[in-house]
């Protein structure tokens, strides 16, 4: 059996990222002034002949303060609030957990797999303060 941990903290300035203001599906790129991203994962994998079954989860959250770029693209009040506001990024989903198994029949490495994933639900609607159905 192992047992893995990792935790990581990134400070960033211009961050850039990309939003649809449209109906269109044509993204629009655009900075933030300053944010900070932070997490942590950690895993087990267990190994016994022809078993194999692992599990993760990760926390992850990501803010950006103040739009520097393509200002036009937002209504007033949605960009004073990001302005004064730490924001939670849209593709920001703060848990995830996945597990796996496996079970391999003969020396040829015919192997049946099953796996699950589940996610805690991406942000939306003004200043990214709604969250999707996980």
């Amino acid at each position: 059996m192992s047992l893995t941990a990792d935790a990581f903290y990134k400070a960033s300035t211009g961050g850039l990222d990309l939003g649809q203001f449209s109906s269109a599906l044509i993204l629009t790129p655009f900075n933030y002034s300053h944010g900070h991203t932070y997490g942590i994962e950690t895993g087990a994998e267990y190994s016994q002949g022809p078993w194999r079954a692992g599990l993760n989860f990760s926390y992850v959250r990501a803010t950006e303060v103040g739009i520097t770029s393509a200002q036009s693209e937002f209504p007033a009040d949605e960009l004073a609030y990001i302005d004064s506001h730490r924001i939670v990024l849209d593709h920001d989903q703060p848990f995830t957990v996945s597990t796996d198994a496996s079970y391999t029949f003969n020396s040829k490495h015919t192997r049946l797999f099953s796996d699950f994933l589940f996610g805690s639900g991406l942000r939306e609607g003004f200043a990214n303060l709604g969250v999707l159905q996980p």
